[in-house]
């Protein structure tokens, strides 16, 4: 139930200032957006060569200014503006059958936008999903980073570690999120040393006590050695207090056998 507004907000509220009163904060915003607006140079469109990229199996058309494309990726640039007798290079198309039409919706919003949409319903988690079951609420980041991989657009890559870091901070996941198939997408996807795989390994690390207690668990160390091996390093950087069992009594390492009554009984382990 949300909380009761109190009496003095009610009241401070009916002494808002008229609709023609500027507030300090609207002033504020004001000149902040004009600082904004008068960095960006007016650019023309007009007579600007335009792009096909022909997305997924079906070929979903998408259309976008060359400059702004190229300006984004090292890879377009190459395809469509480099020296080389490219295919793209004279018909202005490229086919990406391997791509998904979603992933290049918001990757093209980024070029133009510097952002892209994101559904907020799509981390809200249900108790049923929160039992195991695989959700995909964090996978359009994961594509979208391995799309903004593939075309070389390393500054769309942070934006999207910058998104999973605002989303883990506010706690708009759950434990199922981080599951086996998006494990498996980013592992598949992504080559060693990725700071995608880096944050997802540390992420796991730092649930650890939550997360490894889930019936999913041993499914992903199964059927991913290196995620598991990652872990597994991580782990260790984290070990306090390390000892050595070499200067603990030699009896703990014994198997006990049969009525047999050892140093160790009536004693606590070390």
């Amino acid at each position: 139930m949300p909380p009761q507004r109190s009496n003095k907000q009610n009241k401070s509220s009916n002494n808002a200032p008229t609709p023609y009163t500027r507030s300090k904060a609207t002033q504020a915003n004001s000149q902040s957006d004009n600082k904004l607006s008068s960095s960006h140079q007016f650019r023309s469109f007009s007579s600007v060569p335009m792009v096909t990229l022909l997305v997924g199996d079906k070929e979903t058309p998408f259309n976008i200014h060359m400059d702004l494309l190229c300006k984004a990726s090292p890879f377009f640039k190459s395809a469509f503006m480099g020296a080389g007798n490219f295919m793209e290079t004279c018909s202005k198309s490229m086919k990406l059958p391997e791509d998904d039409p979603a992933t290049m919706d918001r990757l093209i919003h980024w070029v133009y936008f510097g952002c892209y949409p994101v559904d907020s319903k799509s981390t809200t988690k249900s108790s049923d999903q929160q039992k195991g079951s695989l959700d995909a609420s964090l996978m359009p980041f994961a594509t979208l980073y391995v799309a903004a991989d593939k075309y070389g657009i390393i500054e769309l890559k942070n934006h999207v570690i910058h998104q999973l870091f605002d989303i883990a901070i506010q706690g708009k996941f759950s434990m199922a999120t981080l599951n086996v198939k998006l494990i498996g997408y980013i592992y598949e996807n992504t080559t060693p040393g990725s700071t995608l795989r880096s944050l997802l390994v540390k992420w796991h690390v730092w649930l650890a006590p939550y997360y490894f207690k889930g019936p999913w668990t041993e499914k992903e160390v199964c059927d991913h050695a290196d995620f598991a091996a990652d872990v597994l390093v991580q782990f260790a950087a984290r070990v306090q207090g390390r000892s050595n069992p070499f200067e603990s009594r030699r009896y703990r390492f014994h198997e006990k056998l049969e009525g047999e009554v050892t140093e160790s009984s009536g004693r606590e382990e070390e």
